[in-house]
């Protein structure tokens, strides 16, 4: 495990070099996200720029964080409103080919009269309210959300260039540095003698991996803590209401015990034996599927609502909290029920053999594992080949939900082409594999056998997702900090198996009662004080080189660096490198929308892009049409 993790080190840095000597992570490497900035003390970029400033002309640039809330709102409002244009569009063109009855020339708009409930509902009163030309209306109200989106994308940046503008919204900048090595030693140095303040700093940010909304929240207000809180506990409480159906899918598993014991059940003993062959097999893999299924939906759901700045650091969380909840339900939860079923059978029916029996009985709950690592892999590998669930959803369903119109259709098709991974989801998954394998290769060694089974068919489903289906530039990228975790995480295996070892040889008696096997319960305790002392020996060697890049490393790149450092970029480069650390909606051009119209069998397209210029609106023919049918396909040229 040493060596694996101390050659995963070594690629992570060799990779990063290579990306920063290339150009693509450089710029990204030398930006430093600081919080906490006091702003009596800062009150502006400048002053900011100044103090790191001090030594040397290290700073390229300090960028405010703007707020985005009402400039989002208007964008959203501009999408409505585009979208009703191409949708009616469409509606028209249809009507002139003859596939429509109808169409909507008149819409009722919001005056005279309205009923304003909130900024996001309001009723209007047909009868009551002004009737206009649809066209008409959706394009001058394209025109006025366009000037007003425009207006307030240029006000913060042009008081930017000023370098006077205060730091708001959580006293939060983007800090530019002239090489990714000072915004590295930038980044290891404590900044204030009040260690409460610029604490929080992110280097190596991918500006797409930024989530805003988090990034806009104060750290230090009651409520942000108390949330905090609040999902700390609901962690604990999935994790603890999963322990009676997990267990209950676990006693199934031992179905000739259970009925057994419980003689209101022992109707399923009439069943033919395929089905009681299912139910003991298939059925509790299945459910145990669906269950830990459900519990990841609930913790992604919690972990998206924490205050986690980036999806690279939600994905290494998520990892963290995925792997003790599977760890503890897919291993102890099931092993302990599986084999207490067996134990309590013995129990209610020969008490006074139970001691000698937990030695012998307990390695059954591994029958379980048997049937749920072939399903487990066989269902990876279905799903992973075929991907039924998007074949059924973006080929069959969404294309009669969804297509209303070529942007929507165009959206989709992308949508479903390549998606990111999640892997904080997924390396928890074989950690737990491997602890249960590491488990159970002592206790039932022929558990191995299905394990790897069920590792080859993950390996050729991974290959295959890898190369045709994953997107390769992952946006979440943690730059190799999942996978030293994941190996580390082995040792929750190396602990179960110790400890269970040691039980069980402190229960193992002869025929007259003595305990054989006592010595050997005591030098396991020796062997698991001596595996926690390796477990900390490599955290405490590898946790920092696993977090940053050496000095050493990064130095005989420092000529080539210097060279294209970020003060010799262009004045285009500066400006686009400083749009991508701002919302997407300040990247947003309103100079260079287009309304999207399909073309279609009788040309009526050709009109209504003169239409559309004349309301000085610009119309694209998008590669699409209507087909002699009339519905939406993609063109063939």
């Amino acid at each position: 495990m040493k060596g694996e993790i101390k050659f995963c080190i070594k690629e992570k840095n060799r990779t990063i070099i290579e990306l920063i000597s290339k150009d693509k992570l450089k710029d990204y490497c030398c930006t430093l996200y600081v919080q906490n900035i006091p702003t009596n003390i800062f009150p502006t970029t400048g002053s900011l720029k100044r103090f790191f400033n001090q030594d040397k002309n290290i700073v390229d640039n300090v960028w405010n964080i703007y707020e985005y809330k009402d400039l989002e709102s208007m964008i959203s409002k501009f999408h409505a409103l585009r979208n009703k244009l191409e949708s009616l569009e469409v509606e028209y063109l249809r009507y002139e080919n003859g596939f429509s009855s109808k169409i909507r020339k008149v819409i009722f708009t919001n005056k005279p009269l309205v009923l304003n409930l909130n900024p996001k509902l309001m009723i209007t009163i047909p009868s009551l309210s002004e009737r206009v030309d649809s066209f008409e209306y959706l394009c001058d109200e394209i025109k006025k959300i366009l000037k007003e989106i425009d207006t307030a994308q240029r006000e913060p940046l042009e008081r930017e260039d000023r370098e006077c503008d205060d730091l708001l919204l959580g006293n939060t900048a983007f800090v530019h540095f002239k090489t990714p090595i000072q915004a590295a030693f930038m980044h290891q140095i404590i900044l204030r003698e009040n260690i409460e303040e610029m604490k929080c700093k992110i280097i190596c940010l991918n500006p797409k991996d930024i989530i805003w909304d988090n990034i806009m929240k104060r750290d230090d207000s009651v409520s942000s803590q108390a949330r905090e809180i609040i999902i700390f506990l609901a962690y604990f409480a999935v994790t603890l209401s999963w322990v009676l159906p997990v267990a209950m899918v676990g006693s199934i598993s031992q179905l000739p015990y259970l009925t057994a014991l419980i003689p209101t059940v022992r109707w399923i003993n009439k069943f033919p034996k395929f089905i009681k062959g299912f139910i003991a097999g298939i059925l509790p893999s299945i459910l145990l599927v669906f269950l830990t299924g459900l519990a990841l939906q609930i913790f992604r759901l919690l972990t998206n609502h924490r205050r986690i700045l980036t999806g690279s650091s939600l994905q290494t969380h998520l990892q963290q909290w995925m792997f003790l909840f599977l760890h503890f339900h897919l291993f102890i939860v099931i092993t302990i029920s599986s084999g207490f079923i067996v134990v309590l059978e013995n129990l209610v029916y020969r008490p006074t053999t139970v001691p000698s029996m937990v030695a012998k009985d307990i390695p059954k709950a591994s029958n379980f594992f048997f049937s749920f690592f072939i399903y487990r892999g066989l269902n990876l590998l279905g799903n992973g080949l075929l991907q039924f669930y998007r074949f059924i959803t973006e080929v069959i369903i969404y294309p009669k939900v969804k297509d209303s119109t070529p942007r929507s259709m165009n959206e989709r098709e992308k949508g479903y082409q390549r998606f990111n991974p999640n892997w904080g989801e997924i390396y928890p998954t074989f950690s737990v594999y491997g602890s249960i394998g590491l488990v159970y290769s002592v206790i039932s060694p022929l558990v191995l056998l299905f394990c790897c089974i069920n590792f080859l068919l993950d390996l050729i489903t991974y290959r295959y997702l890898l190369a045709h289906v994953f997107n390769k530039n992952d946006k979440c990228d943690t730059y190799g900090k999942l996978y030293p975790m994941a190996w580390r995480q082995l040792y929750a295996g190396i602990y179960s198996l110790e400890i269970f070892l040691m039980g069980l040889l402190f229960l193992v008696k002869d025929e007259e009662g003595n305990n054989t096997c006592f010595l050997l319960g005591i030098l396991m305790i020796i062997v698991l004080g001596a595996t926690i002392w390796a477990h900390v020996s490599i955290n405490k060697k590898y946790t920092r080189s696993i977090e940053a890049v050496p000095y050493e490393t990064m130095i005989g790149l420092m000529d080539a660096i210097a060279k294209k450092s970020s003060t010799e970029l262009e004045t285009n480069d500066k400006k686009k490198l400083r749009l991508e650390y701002l919302h997407p909606v300040f990247q947003f051009n309103a100079k260079n929308q287009r309304i999207w119209i399909p073309t279609d069998p009788v040309k009526a397209y050709k009109m209504e892009c003169k239409k559309i210029r004349s309301m000085q609106l610009e119309p694209q023919v998008c590669g699409y049409q209507l087909n002699p049918k009339g519905k939406l396909e993609k063109s063939p040229n």
